[in-house]
């Protein structure tokens, strides 16, 4: 169902259709960010990356903390090995759903997007630009709340 929202932050009135959210929380304000759910200026993300932020989550709970990723290929595979507490969990190439399969690095575009979002969400946060310049061979680890790119010699 179509709905019509007022920012409280902003007053600017905005279209969305909850459907599409699919459950996952008001979107952020356009205009200025703000949303009138949280009460906070979010990412302005779409229900998408919402969607994988809640998947991070899911496997936070059920594996534990985000230890490490490699970046193991590009395309066409985009072969990801999330190394977590208690499991590795391969991405692998893509099933055709928005699932942990989607996510890629090494470019900008649909999959780095979603990857973005997963990846902040378990505390790996990087930039678009980190995301595009990471290659194959990548070994990505948390210093000090800091990611840390490093590359394996025979890569």
């Amino acid at each position: 169902m179509e709905l019509i929202t007022t920012c409280s932050h902003c007053g600017v009135s905005f279209r969305w259709d909850d459907t599409y959210w699919n459950g996952l929380g008001m979107p952020d304000c356009p205009a200025c960010g703000f949303n009138n759910q949280t009460g906070k200026v979010g990412n302005q993300e779409g229900p998408i990356e919402r969607g994988y932020r809640r998947l991070a989550r899911q496997y936070r709970d059920a594996y534990g903390a985000l230890q490490s990723v490699e970046y193991i290929s590009h395309f066409p595979k985009f072969e990801i090995l999330f190394n977590f507490e208690k499991a590795a969990i391969y991405s692998g190439p893509r099933q055709g759903a928005y699932d942990i399969h989607f996510l890629s690095l090494g470019y900008i575009g649909e999959g780095p997007r979603y990857a973005k979002a997963f990846m902040d969400e378990l505390g790996f946060s990087l930039t678009t630009e980190e995301i595009d310049g990471i290659n194959p061979g990548a070994l990505m680890t948390l210093v000090d709340g800091k990611v840390i790119i490093k590359y394996k010699e025979n890569s």
